[in-house]
């Protein structure tokens, strides 16, 4: 108890998202399982921020982009950003919360929505330092360095990989401690089902020769 007060004097994001990556225990039993939801909506839209980082950087993060501060790239960015917010909201509000419901949560979808929001904070965080890591870096050249260097390459797809698994386990986690969900069921629906439906859309995919 004294240790987390400990973490309760250090306010604001920072804070919340080092108990989150570090002590998710603590967290989860202190915030969502509280219905206490600290800087939720901040937190889902840099994950939409993120998201639309990681799938447009070829439009974004060019010469003639935000590189160069083109401000029709900014509000591209800013208008993406909202979709993916409200997405990430919708799944976390109905495709999260019914499968979490399936594994015998009975805490409320705004709940869902925080593990959710949540759980993705690791990816929020890797996006965010690899994509300025690389511009501060290569600057102009920031699409082209990655081809000239395969081990740079590796590491920009295995640090947002290894984030999203680290999310994945954090809304098991999550569901587990905040939402009352039984272990076995939260591995079962929220680790295995998705898994199965991935697996499920490939192979369709493939037959209809889109992969």
């Amino acid at each position: 108890m004294a240790a987390y007060e400990v973490e309760e004097k250090s306010p604001g994001f920072p804070g919340m998202l080092k108990l989150l990556l570090f002590r998710p225990y603590t967290f989860f039993k202190k915030t969502v399982a509280r219905d206490v939801f600290p800087y939720l909506t901040f937190s889902a839209w840099l994950l939409g921020l993120a998201m639309a980082l990681q799938l447009m950087d070829r439009t974004l993060l060019t010469p003639g982009g935000l590189v160069t501060g083109r401000i029709s790239s900014f509000i591209l960015l800013m208008l993406m950003s909202l979709v993916f917010m409200g997405l990430f909201y919708l799944i976390g509000g109905i495709l999260f919360h019914f499968y979490a419901y399936l594994a015998d949560s009975r805490k409320d979808m705004k709940n869902s929505v925080a593990v959710t929001i949540y759980a993705w904070m690791p990816f929020v965080l890797a996006v965010f330092l690899t994509k300025l890591g690389l511009i501060i870096a290569f600057g102009s050249h920031y699409h082209s360095a990655p081809s000239e260097n395969p081990i740079l390459n590796i590491v920009i797809y295995a640090v947002p990989g290894i984030s999203i698994l680290y999310g994945w386990f954090l809304a098991v986690f999550g569901a587990v401690v905040a939402l009352g969900c039984k272990t076995l069921r939260a591995i079962l629906m929220l680790f295995v089902v998705p898994i199965l439906w991935f697996v499920f859309l490939y192979l369709l995919f493939q037959y209809l020769g889109f992969v």
